[in-house]
């Protein structure tokens, strides 16, 4: 090491705690992701990429050393870079403990504990947080390991309840034998809200925003990188292999922020564009079946044509199976211009990416989805009777 003290090199504070704080917790071994990944090689490095996740998920527990943090600032940890990027991500999710610590180490509450503060900051729901502490209250304790439990003792119809400070050591949920398997848990999440929790985060390579989210998916695939964006796409691709959830498709741009090649935009180029909270209803009567093969995408949905004004003559609009805004009654729709009607082949129109709302109340119109303030007129189109069809 050319004679340099390696506890003067950058990381040896958060490497020396880290393994300090697992021997307390009894723990025999640690992992620690800025020095246990020989990034010199690329076989390694795709391993553990595509097997992180799994790691994060059979930790006994994670430690989050936030370095921009300091305890007893209440505004500092939803303001953290923590927040912000990609790979952290991964690292609130998986595993079933978290415990967070600040620049100097010091407590500042475990995920139990700070899950309310962690959702409003993440837009992570909290049930994906507290885990199997659903039902209970959870209270941020910062200055010692427990949080604080709300024990309901009536009846359904009563309120009563009795409240007490406990640790994880005590706790009947941190400490239960039953497993909590985060995949299926994960399952019960459509593919856009999984996508809306990383919009907002970033990676130093563009190749990252697509590896950081495999194990979210529970998809693999090789990392390529140079390949910049088609790694996106790829990751897509990947979980259409395995899933027919229509949110996929439920992704819109802004005219004032996002900018788009023109190409077709069957997939979106980056996570930013899922921007709505929309939920999977896949619907037993009908059924959803998706196959991709090469570029084209065939998929069984609603189709149902505009009434022609000049512009939107040919044009039709795809409903999506699924719900948006938290309303069953409510569906997305995509935008499609007809490339074979006879052979039911459409594709989403090319530009500015849209998505329209479609409700119980307005049945035959299509309410634009918009983050900009539009006249009434250019917000809503009119649609005909509908049939089944696909897109391709």
């Amino acid at each position: 090491m050319g004679g340099a003290k390696w506890s003067a090199k950058k990381g040896y504070f958060k490497i020396g705690k880290t393994c300090e704080q697992a021997l307390e917790d009894g723990c025999d071994f640690v992992w620690i992701d800025t020095c246990n990944i020989n990034k010199d090689s690329s076989t390694e490095l795709s391993e553990a990429i595509n097997s992180m996740f799994r790691w994060y998920r059979d930790a006994v527990i994670c430690y989050a050393y936030i370095s921009d943090v300091k305890s007893g600032d209440p505004h500092s940890l939803s303001e953290c870079r923590w927040l912000t990027r990609g790979w952290t991500l991964q690292e609130m999710i998986a595993p079933d403990r978290v415990h967070f610590y600040d620049m100097n180490w010091d407590f500042l509450g475990s995920r139990i504990s700070l899950a309310a503060q962690l959702s409003e900051s993440s837009g992570i729901h909290a049930s994906v947080l507290l885990r199997r502490h659903l039902g209970r209250m959870g209270f941020q304790i910062p200055t010692e390991k427990g949080h604080l439990v709300a024990e309901f003792t009536g009846e359904l119809d009563d309120t009563s309840y009795s409240r007490k400070t406990i640790t994880e050591r005590e706790c009947k949920c941190c400490t239960s034998t039953e497993e909590d398997d985060v995949q299926s848990m994960l399952d019960g999440f459509s593919v856009a809200q999984k996508m809306k929790w990383a919009s907002k985060r970033k990676t130093t390579r563009e190749e990252d925003i697509a590896y950081c989210l495999m194990g979210l998916f529970d998809v693999n695939m090789p990392l390529l990188y140079g390949e910049g964006k088609k790694a996106f796409y790829r990751l897509q691709k990947a979980i259409l292999g395995i899933s027919s959830d229509h949110s996929i498709l439920a992704f819109r741009s802004d005219l004032s922020k996002d900018l788009f090649t023109g190409e077709s935009p069957l997939l979106a180029p980056h996570p930013t564009f899922f921007r709505d909270e929309v939920r999977n209803m896949h619907m037993p009567a009908r059924g959803t079946n998706t196959s991709l093969s090469g570029t084209t995408l065939s998929v069984e949905m609603l189709i149902c044509p505009l009434e022609g004004n000049g512009m939107l003559r040919n044009d039709y609009i795809g409903i999506l199976d699924c719900s948006i805004d938290k309303d069953p009654s409510m569906r997305p729709a995509i935008l499609l211009s007809a490339v074979h009607r006879k052979k039911l082949m459409f594709r989403r129109s090319p530009g500015y990416i849209s998505l329209f709302r479609l409700g119980s109340k307005h049945p035959m119109e299509a309410v634009l989805i918009t983050d900009r303030q539009l006249e009434n007129e250019e917000c809503t189109l009119t649609r005909k009777a509908g049939y089944f069809g696909g897109i391709s």
